[in-house]
């Protein structure tokens, strides 16, 4: 209804304007700007009788306005628009743009009588105030495009433009920088129809200081590695990617047959990057690095010297199928899904949560594929206290939230940015956002879990209950329980949401970035660092029954994953050089970045050095990685900085060191110093057995490090710790191993 009226008021209003642009005919108009009468421009006028066809609102003005940044969240797309102007952002909604532009304000933006003085063309070429300066040149062919569509009406498409984009070149390759290409971009529209449509794209770099766009659409690389340039156009929005080497690399030592499915797209990019692979990790490392981040656990000294004395690809896979097979893989596994679902207590009902954790437990020991927890946890109704499934609608307070997590934790996507506005970097409308919270919102939420048939969310672009719809693909019923379309949309298909979604995550934990990232991103203006390698690895996820062992095994047994790692203090914020290779090293996988421990794993790995279990309230035993309710009182836990999971419990990359907090607290606190002096410590005992200082260093360094102290290291402790005194060598080789577990190198996954 209410667009029927906005179209009617543009009827009257262009009647009006036309009755006296008949009256204002071209001669007479010509006539006034030469006595003076009416103010003269430099906005040019044209003879409509010399002009070209009618400029298009849909394909040609509204893209205009895109590119000049009219639209964009800085201006007038924002929110609430700029200086009582308000745009749809990047013209997701051209109804509304067209009634903005020649409706609202009683019409003052264009001046079909004297389409010179439009508003719009005023400001934007200078000649009034305007908040953005001048953004358009009077004598443009922009300003002219502009001026022949208020010529001609100021009327809408004929029909709303659908489209695709073929970008020329498609990926650019330079043997050297400085190095520029022209880019063309011909769009084809649903018609058949094409046109070259790059005078109307907003080109965007990702990062300005290594890849320009010219006013001519001329991109131009100035630093080496791989870049890329946002391209948008009407609905569309597409990533040009552009890389030049770092050096000329001569061709691979291993030809890609010899290479498994992981490394011969990691080779593929690192040849054309000019980036040399680093060495492979020394067995003491590998093996370290795959007991913490399979099992969360460290490996046992025995097994350290054994792959040491006899490292063969056979033994590796043993020792993998050891790890899948024990305890310590499910506990650790239950835990980070734990964090991806977002599972704690809710007050008063510990029925609920132990319940879910269980359940939970049971899937990850039985290799239950993970589309099919995830279904199960989308489509599950009734006793929370007894159906584990359940209880996980019960982590979010309402339909928004509930929509929000589901969208974030099993397909990557942030569509909670779409509530107020359009999402301003992805293709997420608010259509998208609170149809999609419309699907959760008839559920009750309290023990019994079931849908109820009632309930709704209100739309805030239309102030209506939202039309429950699947984002970016199609709208549904009014009526009806939608969670099973929710469950097809993010498992079925070639490459479906959840399975890539999956992919990046695992891939974030083992290498300590996403092949996307953040991993909370999955958008088009956010692209992978290697592309066809995620596509690759979602459809080997699927195609092994969406398997978590088997993606493990796969990404763990790859050359990528056991290289060696970058030293910490090679990578810094200077802007140098040899920072900026650094950077691309680990990006783009040539080596391994050095990670920290998470606070559960770190808490066990220094009880588990220590010989001295955890106290974690109720005063038991008991190991950190068993705490999985984030609500359960421990003070060791809370001061390493473990999530509560209120939210996303995922790393940002630049957290690299553990926080202040964390560091003090192994510094000074109980959690080190009171299980040294323990008597039942590892420490005392070996003490109490009379063992050497170099039986006891060679210990301490095999428990905390994973490894035999060198000759220096041996050599080094052994002259710090000559006393024969009892006491003072007791308390030296205390501090020995308060210096081992507060070193960098301990609390690190290499």
């Amino acid at each position: 209804m209410g667009s029927e009226i906005w179209r009617q008021q543009i009827s009257n209003t262009r009647q009006n304007q036309r009755m006296t642009a008949r009256l204002l005919n071209y001669p007479v108009l010509l006539l006034l700007l030469t006595v003076g009468l009416l103010p003269a421009q430099t906005v040019h006028a044209v003879d409509p009788r010399t002009s070209r066809h009618a400029a298009d609102f849909q394909t040609q003005v509204l893209p205009l306005l895109t590119r000049l940044g009219c639209n964009s969240g800085a201006c007038h797309g924002a929110a609430a628009g700029r200086g009582e102007f308000r745009l749809s952002l990047f013209a997701a909604d051209p109804n509304a743009d067209l009634h903005a532009i020649t409706v609202e304000r009683h019409s003052r933006r264009i001046n079909l009588a004297s389409p010179e003085q439009s508003l719009l063309l005023k400001k934007a070429c200078g000649q009034l105030n305007h908040g953005g300066g001048q953004i358009l040149e009077p004598t443009s062919s922009e300003t002219q495009l502009l001026l022949d569509w208020i010529r001609n009406g100021a009327t809408s498409s004929a029909t709303p433009a659908s489209c695709t984009l073929q970008i020329t070149p498609p990926d650019f390759h330079a043997a050297h920088v400085p190095a520029s290409t022209p880019l063309q971009i011909t769009a084809t529209f649903s018609d058949g129809s094409s046109l070259d449509v790059t005078q109307f794209c907003r080109l965007t770099s990702t990062d300005s200081s290594a890849v320009t766009v010219s006013d001519d659409n001329v991109a131009t690389i100035l630093r080496p590695g791989q870049h890329h340039i946002i391209i948008r156009y009407l609905d569309q929005t597409q990533m040009l990617r552009l890389h030049s080497p770092f050096s000329s690399m001569p061709p691979a030592s291993a030809p890609p047959s010899a290479l498994g499915l992981i490394d011969q797209h990691v080779q593929m990019t690192l040849h054309q990057l000019g980036l040399p692979a680093a060495a492979p990790a020394t067995s003491e490392v590998w093996i370290r690095r795959l007991y913490l981040q399979l099992s969360g656990t460290l490996p046992v000294p025995s097994l350290v010297q054994q792959l040491a004395a006899n490292d063969t690809p056979a033994l590796r896979h043993r020792i993998i199928d050891d790890l899948f097979d024990s305890p310590a893989f499910t506990d650790y596994w239950t835990l980070q899904l734990a964090h991806l679902l977002q599972l704690h207590s809710l007050p008063n009902e510990p029925e609920a949560f132990a319940a879910s954790a269980e359940w939970l437990r049971q899937a990850v020991a039985a290799d239950q594929p993970l589309d099919e927890i995830v279904r199960q946890i989308l489509l599950a109704n009734g006793d929370s206290h007894t159906n584990g499934a359940a209880g996980f609608s019960r982590m979010t307070a309402d339909a928004r939230s509930h929509a929000e997590f589901v969208g974030q934790a099993f397909a990557g996507i942030s569509l909670g940015c779409a509530n107020c506005h359009n999402h301003p970097l992805d293709r997420w409308t608010q259509d998208d956002f609170h149809g999609f919270a419309a699907i959760f919102a008839p559920m009750d939420r309290g023990r019994i879990v079931r849908f109820t048939g009632r309930g709704d969310v209100t739309n805030l672009r239309t102030s209506e209950p939202a039309t429950p719809r699947i984002p970016g693909l199609q709208y549904l019923d009014r009526k009806g329980d939608h969670r099973a379309a929710v469950a097809a949309w993010l498992t079925s298909g070639t490459s479906p949401p959840l399975a890539q979604n999956l992919v990046n995550r695992l891939w974030k934990h083992l290498f300590g970035q996403g092949l996307i990232e953040p991993v909370n991103d999955l958008s088009v203006t956010n692209p992978a660092t290697h592309p066809e390698l995620l596509q690759a690895l979602t459809s080997e996820l699927i195609g092994d029954h969406w398997s978590l062992r088997k993606i493990l095994r796969k990404i763990v047994l790859s050359e990528a994953w056991g290289r060696s790692s970058v030293d910490p203090g090679m990578i810094t914020s200077n802007p140098s050089p040899e920072a900026a290779l650094h950077t691309a090293e680990i990006r783009f996988l040539a080596r391994r970045s050095v990670l920290p421990m998470p606070p559960e794993i770190l808490a066990d790995a220094v009880a588990d050095v220590l010989g001295v279990p955890l106290e974690l309230s109720p005063q038991t035993a008991v190991r950190a990685v068993h705490v999985l309710d984030p609500a359960r009182p421990a003070a060791d836990l809370d001061l390493l900085g473990r999530c509560r999971r209120m939210n996303s419990c995922v790393l940002s990359n630049s957290q690299t060191e553990l926080p202040l907090a964390a560091q003090l607290h192994l510094l000074n606190g109980s959690l080190i110093n009171s299980r040294i002096t323990d008597p039942a410590s590892r420490l005392q005992q070996m003490l109490l057995a009379g063992q050497t200082d170099s039986e006891i260093i060679t210990s301490g360094i095999l428990h905390a490090l994973s490894r035999n102290p060198t000759p220096t290291e041996l050599l080094t402790w052994q002259q710090q710790l000559k006393s024969n005194n009892p006491a003072e060598r007791r308390q030296q080789l205390e501090d020995f191993f308060w210096s081992l577990l507060n070193s960098q190198e301990f609390r690190s996954i290499p």
